[in-house]
């Protein structure tokens, strides 16, 4: 099993789908997280954190998976809220150590291999957000109550994903980042900037999977 994001503790993305690999405690079962020693073990503390905040993600969409499958649950207002609160929590949490990771980065205490792990970790959190922001608007879509906040959302899922690729154009998650920019300005019908997505997607990984599939799409902008 190969994640497309590999994250602590064995949890990462497959084909865009999070779970566990079984390499590792998953992260419900993680105990003692309270008692990491952020001053003497920070890498390990935010690799905890990162972990955390993934579970969070995790269980936001679950919620709100089970109101898009049955939207006349009885407490389908309080899951879609929770599983709302519960994404937003992990974005922040991605946010807040994506920062973290880049004072660590730039600091003297690091070694080599540690800056570059704080790098892996920042880079990952710099795209998850942008993600979860693409896959809370999607879900919301799909519940009549909530589906007026899609617009909203893909907006800042497109601003958090320019963030990444600007930070990483050839980055580790540059090819979905940069196919998933264009569909989402595809539908936000801002041709343009859908088109320069996926420009810089042929040009930055001409040969990739994504960059075949993106094809049609983008030939389409041409003659908009």
């Amino acid at each position: 099993l190969i994640p497309f994001i590999r994250l602590a503790l064995g949890w990462g993305y497959v084909d865009g789908v999070l779970v566990n690999d079984g390499s590792q405690t998953p992260v419900y079962e993680l105990h003692g997280y309270d008692t990491i020693d952020a001053d003497r073990q920070p890498l390990a503390k935010m690799k905890a954190r990162m972990s955390l905040a993934v579970l969070y993600q995790k269980d936001g969409l679950e919620k709100l998976k089970t109101v898009e499958d049955d939207p006349s649950l009885p407490d389908a207002d309080k899951r879609t809220k929770d599983g709302i609160a519960q994404l937003i929590r992990g974005i922040k949490e991605f946010g807040a150590f994506a920062d973290e990771a880049r004072k660590k980065m730039e600091g003297p205490a690091a070694s080599r291999q540690e800056k570059e792990e704080y790098m892996n970790l920042r880079e990952g959190a710099l795209y998850i957000a942008g993600d979860c922001y693409n896959r809370l608007a999607r879900s919301l879509a799909k519940i009549p109550k909530y589906a007026d906040k899609e617009e909203s959302l893909q907006k800042q899922s497109a601003e958090r994903l320019e963030a990444y690729v600007s930070e990483f154009p050839k980055g580790k998650y540059a090819k979905r980042s940069y196919a998933l920019l264009g569909r989402i300005y595809t539908q936000l019908e801002e041709v343009l900037k859908g088109k320069d997505a996926l420009t810089r997607l042929k040009k930055e990984f001409p040969d990739s999977e994504e960059a075949r599939k993106a094809m049609p799409q983008l030939a389409q902008s041409m003659v908009e």
